[in-house]
């Protein structure tokens, strides 16, 4: 505080508009002088190379239409309902549940594989299959790792009578074969 001929006066404190410098800025007309501007969302489509990983980072030239800057994309892959990937060997793992009896029956059912669902023929008394080449590639490059599949066989918890009718028959029928 300073003393004066007319009393005391409060404590000097720099001017808001120069900060103390005794020149003022003209006011940005973007900001109006908040130092801030609205976000700008832009739209960008981007294409993924096949088999890009959690953790890559893809890097995209400045173009020349809307947007004149380049852009670093770090990938995060999202896990996949039935699809697990090993990133140590490359493949890629699958546990699928199956009807039981179309297990016994060796049908066909679909599975899914990084490059859409595909059939797979069913063998009775087998749950693991190896399907080559629909892994991912090594990162050095080269032939892609396989996929294994594990079928789960599931069986109804109560059976309806003409499934109970059924069984007895396979059942009575296996039991008159020689050897059985």
């Amino acid at each position: 505080q300073q003393r004066t001929w007319f009393g005391w006066y409060g404590m000097a404190t720099p001017c808001d508009d120069c900060m103390g410098s005794g020149a003022v800025r003209p006011v940005c007309p973007v900001c109006t002088g908040r130092g801030k501007t609205e976000t700008t969302r832009y739209r960008l489509s981007v294409r993924l190379p096949a088999c890009t990983r959690d953790g890559d980072v893809l890097h995209v030239p400045a173009s020349r239409g809307r947007v004149a800057v380049a852009l670093d994309i770090h990938v995060t892959v999202l896990p996949h309902a039935r699809l697990v990937h090993d990133d140590a060997d490359g493949s890629v793992r699958c546990e699928l549940p199956v009807d039981g009896f179309g297990w016994i029956a060796n049908r066909t059912v679909d599975i899914p594989t990084l490059r859409g669902p595909q059939l797979l023929k069913l063998q009775r008394g087998q749950v693991l299959y190896r399907l080559p080449g629909l892994g991912f590639p090594p990162r050095s490059g080269g032939k892609p790792a396989d996929q294994i599949v594990i079928v789960v066989p599931k069986f109804p918890a109560r059976l309806s009578r003409k499934q109970e009718r059924l069984l007895e028959q396979l059942a009575d029928s296996s039991a008159q074969e020689p050897g059985a």
